[in-house]
Order: structure tokens, then sequence, then C-alpha cells
């Protein structure tokens, strides 16, 4: 894996897979909810200002990354690189979380 997609791994993947564990562990809570946006939060930021703003992106993507992580993570890898692999993982792994907290619902 290059240095330089390391910041996009973990903001596609941990956040969601976190998620993911604490649903099938503790359910839907509000802590849960909290602590996946905290995450997220987090590898934003540590991804913006790593790599994002280096790489000339404005604080606009970095606001829109606040409110829609797809949305960030199109800005910073699609439109610059064309490559669609963190935006199809991301995808795929939160389609799951929904299906797990269908799964408690029932």
């Amino acid at each position: 894996m290059k240095k330089e997609t390391l910041s996009m791994w973990l903001l596609t993947t941990v956040p969601l897979l976190i998620s993911i564990f604490l649903h099938m562990t503790a359910g839907d809570t509000k802590p849960v909810f909290a602590a996946v946006f905290l995450l997220n939060l987090f590898f934003v930021s540590y991804d913006f200002f790593t790599k994002g703003k280096s790489a000339g992106h404005s604080l606009y993507i970095y606001f829109a990354g606040l409110v829609l992580i797809p949305l960030y993570i199109y800005f910073r890898t699609i439109r610059n690189g064309h490559t669609y692999k963190f935006l199809v993982v991301w995808i795929l792994l939160y389609l799951f979380d929904l299906v797990c907290l269908q799964m408690l619902a029932v």
C-alpha cells in the first residue's frame, strides 16, 4: 500500500468497520452513533491536513467531508486520480452496515 493512500484507506474503512462491529455487539444506540461520528471527523481531518491540503484542495472540500463523507472521498480521489476504489469500498461497507442494522431491527 502506498503511503499516500493510507489516510484514505483509514477514512474509508475504519469508521464503518467499527460501526459494523459496534452495531453487532451493542445494537443501535446513541453512543455508537457518537463514536462513529467522532471517528469520521478525526479521519477526515487527518486526511485533509496531511494529504489533502498539500495536494491543493480548499477548505470547502474539508467542510463537505464534515457533512458527507462520500462527497469528500469523491472530491479527494475521483476528481483528481480518477480512481473509484475508495468510494466503492465505502459504499459497500455502508450498505453492509445498513443490512446489519436491519437485521437488528427484526
